[in-house]
C-alpha cells in the first residue's frame, strides 16, 4: 500500500520538489518505482546532460539505462555516450548492443573504428558482432564496406 501512495505522490505532484522527490524515487527503492520516477524525469525535461550521465553510468540498473538508451537513440548529441556504453568492455552486451543499433541508425561515422573492431573480433558475443555488423552496413562508406569485405572473405573460408 505505502508502495502505491508513493508512486500516485511522484506522478502527481509538480513544482520545485517534484525533480528532487523523483530524484530520490530514482536512486532507491523497487525497480518498478525508479522506472516511473525515470519516465516522469523524462517527461518533466530533466537536464540532458544528466540523463546521459546516468546512461553512461554502469552504477546504474540495466532496465533504467535501457530505457535511456532507447530515449537518446535518434539523438545526434548522445552519440558519444553511445559510443562510450559501445566501448564499455565491462557493460552488459544488451546494451552495447543497443548501442552500436542506436550509432547505425544515426549513421555516426566517428563510431566506425569501435564498430568495426567488434565486428571483426573472435570471441564477441553473437548479439553484439551482428549489431555491429549492421550499424557498418547503415554507415556505410569505404572504411565501413572495408571491413564488411573482410568479414564475408573470412566467412567464406
Amino acid at each position: 500500500m505505502g508502495r502505491c501512495r508513493a508512486q500516485h505522490r511522484a506522478g502527481c505532484i509538480g513544482g520545485d520538489g517534484y525533480r528532487a522527490l523523483l530524484r530520490n524515487y530514482l536512486e532507491q527503492g523497487p525497480l518498478p518505482l525508479r522506472l516511473l520516477a525515470l519516465e516522469h524525469l523524462i517527461a518533466s525535461g530533466t537536464a540532458t546532460d544528466d540523463l546521459l550521465a546516468m546512461l553512461a553510468s554502469p552504477d546504474w540498473p540495466a532496465t533504467l539505462r535501457l530505457r535511456l538508451l532507447d530515449y537518446f537513440a535518434g539523438d545526434l548529441a548522445a552519440a558519444p555516450v553511445l559510443e562510450q556504453v559501445l566501448d564499455a568492455k565491462s557493460d552488459q552486451v544488451q546494451l552495447r548492443a543497443l548501442a552500436a543499433e542506436a550509432l547505425g541508425h544515426m549513421q555516426w561515422s566517428a563510431a566506425l573504428p569501435p564498430l568495426a573492431e567488434l565486428a571483426e573480433l573472435a570471441g564477441i558475443p553473437a548479439a553484439l558482432r551482428l549489431r555491429c555488423i549492421d550499424a557498418l552496413q547503415q554507415i556505410g562508406g569505404n572504411g565501413a564496406w572495408a571491413v564488411l569485405s573482410r568479414i564475408a572473405e573470412d566467412s567464406d573460408t
